[in-house]
């Protein structure tokens, strides 16, 4: 049997967490990988609209892969230049160290 006065008192200590405050950027961010995961769960693929999220990721987020290797998972085989396109950013991006193993590993999953 425990021995109750080998432990201290039950303290409970809260701390009030602070919210986290996005950027205007990360909120748009957050927004398209929301429409991914809705074209996933939800609505199915619409290759125009995951065209569109392609793009403006790789302008104006050039070190995200995930958003990229999920669009990519998406893809129909049909899809073929578009496939390409994405396999390579994928590649591309895969050369820096820090994301190799993580898309490699994620590629091979699919």
């Amino acid at each position: 049997m425990a021995d109750p006065e080998q432990f201290e008192p039950e303290q409970m200590i809260y701390q009030k967490q602070s919210n986290i405050v996005y950027s205007k950027q990360e909120k748009i961010l957050h927004d398209y990988y929301q429409k991914v995961k809705t074209q996933r769960e939800i609505t199915g693929v619409q290759l125009d609209e995951l065209k569109r999220i392609f793009e403006l990721v790789r302008s104006n987020y050039p070190n995200d892969w995930l958003l990229i290797l999920e669009i990519f998972e998406l893809l129909p085989s049909s899809a073929v230049d578009f496939k390409t396109a994405v396999k390579n950013h994928l590649n591309k991006l895969s050369q820096n160290k820090a994301y190799t193993d993580l898309i490699q590993e994620g590629l091979a999953l699919l």
